[in-house]
C-alpha cells in the first residue's frame, strides 16, 4: 500500500484517535517554550489517529499520522517507547500552516508573560563597579 492509499483509507474513529502531545510537536517545529498554554484536544485544529499501533513496555507507540483542519499534514512513527517519534510533513506547505498555527499559541503567550523593555534614555554612567564600558570614543 502507498502512503497516499494510506492516507486516503485511514480509519479515524475513536479507536484510533490519540491525544495531541503539543510539547513534541512544537519541538518538531523547533518552538521551543513549555510554558506554553495548548489548546484541549477538542479544542484544536491539530489531531491525529493511529495507522497502525502496539505497547512497548507500558507506552503505546507505532505509526501515526496528523491532521490539521482535517487534512493530512505529518506522518510520524516510533518504534520504541525509548526512542524519538520521528515525524515527515505532507508537504513544506502543510508543515507552514501547522508552524503558523502553532506560534499563535508561542505569541499569545509571550505577550501574556509580558516583554521586558529597555528604557534607552536611561542614564547609567560609564562602568559597572569600576570597570569601564567597552565603547568607542
Amino acid at each position: 500500500m502507498k502512503i497516499k492509499e494510506l492516507l486516503d483509507r485511514l480509519e479515524k474513529s475513536d479507536h484510533t484517535k490519540e491525544w495531541v502531545d503539543f510539547e513534541k510537536l512544537s519541538e518538531q517545529l523547533e518552538i521551543y517554550r513549555y510554558s506554553i498554554d495548548w489548546p484541549e484536544d477538542e479544542d484544536s485544529r491539530i489531531t491525529c489517529y493511529w495507522f497502525v499501533n502496539w505497547i512497548c513496555t507500558d507506552t503505546m507507540v507505532g505509526g501515526r499520522v496528523y491532521f490539521f483542519d482535517g487534512e493530512p499534514a505529518a506522518i510520524s512513527f516510533q518504534d520504541a517507547r525509548k526512542n524519538d517519534e520521528n515525524f515527515e510533513w505532507i508537504s513544506k506547505d502543510m508543515w507552514k500552516k501547522v508552524f503558523d498555527y502553532m506560534m499563535t499559541f508561542y505569541l499569545k503567550d509571550l505577550e501574556e508573560q509580558g516583554v521586558s523593555l529597555v528604557n534607552l534614555e536611561e542614564e547609567i554612567g560609564n562602568s559597572f563597579d569600576g570597570i569601564p564600558f567597552n565603547v568607542k570614543g
